[in-house]
Parts: C-alpha cells; structure tokens; sequence
C-alpha cells in the first residue's frame, strides 16, 4: 500500500490535541460489504505517562504485525501524547481474538483491543477521514508557515480576514448575523461571477497565526458556513515583522 494515500492531520481526541492518519484510499467505495466489523486497538504506557521513543517502536511493530497478520482493512489511527488507537474493517468480529493475543504478548506497553458491528463505516467516514474544517487545519500550517518564512512574528496578535462564499445572495446577511454572534466582525459584501459560489462577505477577527488560533476560528467559520450551503475561500492577514514594536 503506498504511503501517498495516507493523510496526516491535527485535531483532538477528548479534548486533547492530536494527530488523524487516515488511508484515503478507501473513501471512494466506503462502506465496504465484505469489511462491516471495525476492530481496534489501543496502546500506551503501563504508568499513564506520555509515550516515549521506546513506546513508540513498540507501537510501530504492532502496527506492522497487525498489517500483516490481522486479515483487515487498515483505515487510520489517532494519537495524541499519551496513546495511539488503530482502526481496522474485517470481515468477521472473531478477528478479535488476533488483536487480543498481540495485546497479552506485548510487555512494555498496555494495549486492549474491542470489536463493534460498522457496517456503515461511520468511524472512517465521519472519525477519521477529514471534513472542511479538518482539511482546512493543513492549508493553515502551510500559510502559516509561509508567513514565518518572510519574516513574521506568528505569534503576534493581528486582524485575519476571512473570505467566505455562498450560492445565493439571500444567505450571506443569514450568515453573517450567526457569524457576528459567534464573535466575528462583519466586513464587506464581496461578488465573484467566476466562481461557482459568487456572493462572499468578509469575517474579521482578532488572532495571532499560532496553529491552535488558526484552526479555532476556521473550523468556527467553516460550520457556522456549512449550514447556510457555503464555504470558506482562503484567509489572509498583515504581516507583522518579528522587530515590529506590535508583535
């Protein structure tokens, strides 16, 4: 299976920051017929501390015993600073039993394993496979980062703009009035006859480029949009060069 059709990403997991991997090769024929029991398994350390490099090479090993041994669909993991959960399709729930022995077998870590009928997929399509707002998460590390990379201090509190679009011209002040009550400024009304959702209006809020404020206000933005068929188009902000008496 080739790594490109794995896809990283943040979010959280209880609350908690996390990374999502999800094999994206699989979304265009989910749920499949033939895999409706998800198996999975979770490791951490004996203690409660946060994993190490030793428990993470255990955890490698497991993943790559379960790949060959477990007779199932791979789909993804989620793991934050203490434990990683993988995520499996199988065809039968007695496939557990597999998950189990490697769980009695591993001495380092604490590893337990469960079964569930899914024969709709729902973990992979709506846990682990990446939403807007989820995606969205990547395009910010990217700008992000860009920003950093002529000279911005990240951290530095300014307004970011973001654009957002719609179908129809009526949903845009219904939107905007759920927007301003979620703590946005409202900015200007924007028209875009190229593009398939031509009437926009501006969002302003006060952020610094930090990840974690970054993904706040555009997971915000993105599903207050979602409910008036809408979507966020790009964001942009004034750079604030890292001697900048403001940053």
């Amino acid at each position: 299976m080739a790594e490109t059709s794995w896809y990283y990403y943040d979010w959280q997991m209880d609350g908690d920051p996390a990374e999502f991997a999800v094999d994206t090769r699989f979304f265009d024929k989910a749920p499949y017929e033939n895999r409706p029991v998800l198996l999975h398994m979770r490791c951490e350390m004996k203690d409660g501390t946060e994993l190490n490099g030793r428990g993470r090479r255990h955890i490698g090993r497991l993943e790559k015993k379960c790949k060959s041994d477990l007779k199932a669909l791979y789909a993804g993991y989620i793991e934050d600073a203490y434990r990683r959960v993988m995520f499996f399709y199988t065809d039968k729930a007695s496939r557990i039993e597999v998950l189990d022995d490697m769980a009695d077998r591993e001495r380092y870590l604490y590893c337990s394993a469960g079964a569930s009928d899914d024969p709709e997929w729902n973990t992979y399509l709506n846990l682990l496979y990446p939403d807007a707002a989820k995606y969205y998460t990547e395009t910010n590390r990217k700008n992000a980062q860009l920003y950093r990379k002529n000279g911005d201090c990240i951290t530095a509190v300014r307004r970011l703009t973001l654009h957002m679009a719609f179908p129809l011209e009526t949903l845009v002040p219904q939107f905007a009035e759920e927007a301003r009550l979620s703590g946005f400024a409202i900015g200007d009304a924007e028209f875009n006859p190229d593009i398939d959702m031509p009437y926009g209006v501006k969002l302003h809020i006060i952020s610094s480029l930090l990840n974690e404020d970054l993904d706040k206000y555009t997971t915000l933005a993105i599903y207050t949009a979602e409910r008036y068929g809408g979507r966020l188009l790009y964001w942009e902000s004034p750079v604030i060069p890292k001697n900048s008496p403001l940053r």
